[in-house]
């Protein structure tokens, strides 16, 4: 667990530092006319379909700070609105009508650590009403996962790994942690081209 939670802080690194600076940097940098326009209908399709651009914008960020080329930049940026459009649609037909940002991205940063979408629809029916499920998520991210994956979607090990993971997260919350919009998402792209 140690070692995992290490490769996966050192991993995000620079995908952190590159969203920290992101008023400086301008994620379209260094991409052809072409590339402009794919990265920015890809953008435009996440906004219309009502979902979060800013792990979009970090992808791209991050790309840039890791001397991607284009072509690997824009395949991540694919990838990261197909995780955001699997997670929203989980975690819809799971019962949670309307989620917020923050829940699709940290659904997203679930789906790119190896869970199965019937895995996220288990953790997000099992959610009870007193629960947020941006923080049981956000426990399930920071724990790997925190799912059984050979256990199937609803077993009794992935009901104690969410409540497990919801503890977690809301000892780190009340601990004075936090978690930003920005941070779930790289560590969503580090399942990514550009993650390895």
């Amino acid at each position: 667990m140690r070692t995992t939670t290490m490769t996966l802080m050192l991993t995000m690194l620079p995908a952190l530092l590159a969203a920290q600076s992101a008023d400086q940097a301008d994620p379209m940098q260094g991409l052809s006319a072409q590339g402009r326009v794919q990265a920015e209908a890809t953008i435009q399709a996440a906004v219309d379909q009502g979902l979060p651009d800013q792990p979009l914008y970090a992808v791209m960020l991050e790309g840039q700070a890791k001397d991607a080329t284009e072509a690997q930049i824009l395949t991540a940026e694919q990838q990261m609105l197909a995780r955001l459009e699997l997670a929203q649609q989980t975690i819809v037909q799971a019962g949670h009508t309307a989620p917020s940002s923050d829940e699709i991205v940290q659904g997203a940063s679930v789906l790119a650590q190896g869970t199965t979408t019937a895995e996220l629809g288990a953790a997000v029916t099992q959610v009870s009403a007193s629960q947020s499920l941006a923080t049981t998520l956000q426990g399930l991210v920071q724990a790997g996962a925190g799912l059984d994956a050979t256990a199937g979607p609803v077993s009794g090990s992935t009901a104690a790994n969410v409540s497990t993971a919801t503890n977690v997260s809301s000892a780190a919350g009340s601990a004075g942690g936090s978690a930003s919009l920005t941070g779930s998402a790289t560590a969503a792209v580090t399942a990514g081209p550009l993650g390895r």
